[in-house]
């Protein structure tokens, strides 16, 4: 049940989504990495969800290195504050 909504969501979620969300928690992202993460997001949401490595390691492999640490910081926060709804 929680992926259908989750995958409703995800379906509304836009690049603008993206860069306001970024841009809401002191990450500036380029256009070429809104990009990707929206497309990272809309293409491997469910991977995303189970496997922390994964996603961390796709945007180590793109971002520099202190975007990088702020994204997995906001992941790990969403993962910890959403913990009890993903589970």
């Amino acid at each position: 049940m929680k992926n259908f909504f989750i995958k409703r969501y995800i379906d509304k979620l836009t690049i603008q989504d993206v860069k306001s969300f970024a841009t809401s928690n002191n990450i500036i992202l380029t256009e070429e990495q809104s990009i990707y993460i929206f497309n990272l997001i809309k293409n491997d949401w469910q991977q995303i969800l189970n496997n922390d490595t994964y996603v961390l390691n796709k945007i180590k492999e793109k971002f520099d290195c202190e975007t990088s640490k702020k994204v997995e910081k906001l992941y790990y926060e969403y993962k910890k504050k959403y913990q009890n709804y993903l589970s």
